[in-house]
């Protein structure tokens, strides 16, 4: 790397054959990055650049993601919708951290909930709200307490999302990194977890 780019690499140890594309993956499967400029955080919920997104989004995994255009599970192996179009139950399937502790429903709630919460300072917070996630204008207003946030796990496997109003672009956003989920034992308030390697945990294809 020149000038002022600063290189970036993530790992995966997965080999093989992927059956939806039919191709042989290459044995070495490091992805690296030449990012213009360091980025300032690579906290999925204080993240606002589009340099950090390019690392949280293959290091992290969404309730579904996009692909050729199509809004696709991702961590989620099914849902369902209410008939009123407010309530979405997500199931999630079988899934791992990077240091091989179980994908909990919990870690989705908590970073929704942290994400949410203007204690947090998240640029996006107001996603929260544009989503219509019941409630969640009313706690960026600080009339709501942040656990009034319309999003619960059930248990470990399911999650349940509650709106304010049918919103069909909803599933899309689940993909963004400000909703990635992150572990309650890793996080800091200041982000701080992010630099350390050790605890920068993902539960996507790539690990740091």
């Amino acid at each position: 790397a020149g000038g002022n780019a600063t290189g970036s690499e993530a790992t995966t140890g997965e080999t093989g054959t992927d059956s939806d594309e039919d191709y042989v993956l290459a044995a070495d499967q490091t992805l690296r990055y030449n990012l213009g400029a360091d980025p300032l955080t690579l906290d999925p919920q204080l993240n606002s650049a589009t340099d950090a997104s390019h690392i949280i989004n293959n290091v992290f995994e969404g309730l579904m993601r996009e692909k050729d255009g199509e809004v696709v599970p991702g961590i989620a192996e099914s849902y369902t919708l209410s008939e009123d179009g407010l309530v979405y139950t997500f199931t999630l399937r079988d899934a791992t951290w990077a240091d091989g502790q179980p994908v909990k429903a919990g870690d989705f709630e908590f970073a929704w909930k942290r994400g949410a919460n203007p204690a947090t300072a998240s640029e996006y917070m107001y996603l929260f709200e544009s989503a219509n996630i019941l409630n969640a204008g009313a706690i960026a207003k600080g009339e709501k307490s942040i656990d009034e946030l319309g999003v619960k796990a059930i248990d470990d496997k399911t999650l349940e999302v509650t709106l304010s109003a049918p919103t069909d672009y909803f599933l899309g956003l689940t993909g963004f990194a400000t909703l990635m989920p992150v572990r309650e034992d890793m996080v800091d308030d200041e982000g701080a977890w992010a630099k350390d390697t050790a605890k920068y945990i993902g539960n996507g294809p790539f690990k740091m």
